[in-house]
């Protein structure tokens, strides 16, 4: 079974937002996969929030004791009607 993170985004300002994909930095790739990213075009409205979700497993790949780390960033534009 993997390992799951969540995050929640809120809207704060007063136009709504178009969330753009998620952008993953794995420089460690033999020892940790990944996946389940999919939150394109999710469009949030002011003082409205959305859940994203991933999923990472550690691989066979991976050395015992050490520490392996990966980065998720995200950006939204501005959406209009």
């Amino acid at each position: 079974m993997g390992n799951y993170i969540s995050l929640t985004v809120k809207n704060e300002g007063t136009i709504p937002i178009k969330m753009q994909k998620l952008a993953v930095n794995n420089p460690n790739p033999e020892a940790i996969k990944v996946f389940g990213i999919n939150n394109s075009d999710m469009i949030i409205f002011p003082g409205k929030d959305s859940t994203l979700a991933m999923c990472f497993y550690v691989l066979e790949g991976a050395e015992q004791n050490s520490t392996y780390t990966f980065s998720v960033t995200s950006s939204a534009t501005q959406w209009n009607y």
